[in-house]
């Protein structure tokens, strides 16, 4: 494994007699980072058994710090409320209205004049 095509700068190297390999131990990767990777496979009597196959990956990007317990962060003001006004219509009282209460009236001071009085005698 190396960081150029070419396999001048290597990173890892090793052997394997089953189809997974594994970086060895302590070997450290750099973040958001191109590797090429390098297959050979070899017969039995060491003779290679095929071309080579190369290819290659990229690292993660480094994940981002932690902020330190502590640390004090300032947080803008929010913006002020907006202000809402509400115009309500004055509420106007149908004329039919009027015209029943003015017949109520009209109704019970008729039925307290013709009611006698406890002298019995009718109001006017």
């Amino acid at each position: 494994m190396a960081t150029y095509p070419a396999f001048k700068n290597i990173v890892a190297e090793g052997e394997s007699t089953i189809n997974t390999w594994v970086l060895p131990e302590g070997t450290q990767l750099a973040y958001d980072a191109l590797y090429y990777w390098k297959v050979e496979v070899y017969a039995a009597s060491g003779a290679p058994a095929g071309d080579a196959v190369i290819s290659s990956f990229r690292t993660m990007p480094e994940p981002a710090k932690p902020q330190p317990r502590g640390t004090q962060v300032t947080v803008p003001p929010a913006p002020p409320a907006p202000q809402i006004t509400l115009t309500v219509p004055q509420a106007q009282t149908p004329p039919y209205v009027w015209i029943i209460i003015g017949i109520g009236a009209l109704v019970d001071r008729a039925d307290h004049t013709h009611r006698p009085d406890e002298k019995g005698s009718t109001r006017s």
